[in-house]
């Protein structure tokens, strides 16, 4: 994975309709959250062993928090989202050959979360690419 493609994601809209991102943009505004360190210390594999995720062990309460005010604040102004119940991961191996050996992550990598961001992101032949549309610090 490249850097700029490393990321976690709160919610997953799908398709959005252009004249409706000043709406995801106000939704995003009013969260309000607290700054917060996550150590990504579990490995896996999902879809036969192709993508390869590193996760917290637990959730840390402001992530849960953080999610859960951004996902009701989204519902509450209708619009869907996609998937079940919320699994934090980094993706950071596509189309990979084999699933991880089972240790890797030692302490884990620690990253220092202080803002969010809403992101539109476009399936290029060679990889995703994906678009800052906008940032709300915590």
């Amino acid at each position: 994975m490249r850097p700029d493609t490393l990321h976690m994601t709160l919610a997953f809209l799908g398709d959005v309709e252009r004249h409706r991102l000043p709406e995801l943009q106000a939704v995003a505004s009013r969260v309000a959250a607290v700054p917060f360190r996550i150590s990504l210390t579990r490995q896996g594999s999902w879809h036969g062993h192709r993508i390869i995720w590193l996760a917290p062990e637990e959730v840390p309460a402001p992530l849960d928090l953080l999610q859960t005010k951004l996902c009701a604040g989204l519902r509450s102004a209708g619009f869907q989202l996609e998937g079940g119940s919320y699994k934090p991961h980094v993706t950071v191996l596509r189309n990979a050959r084999s699933a991880p050996a089972e240790a890797c992550c030692g302490e884990g990598l620690g990253w220092a979360v202080d803002a969010f961001r809403l992101v539109e992101s476009q399936r290029l032949p060679d990889g995703a690419s994906y678009r800052t549309l906008g940032e709300w610090p915590l």
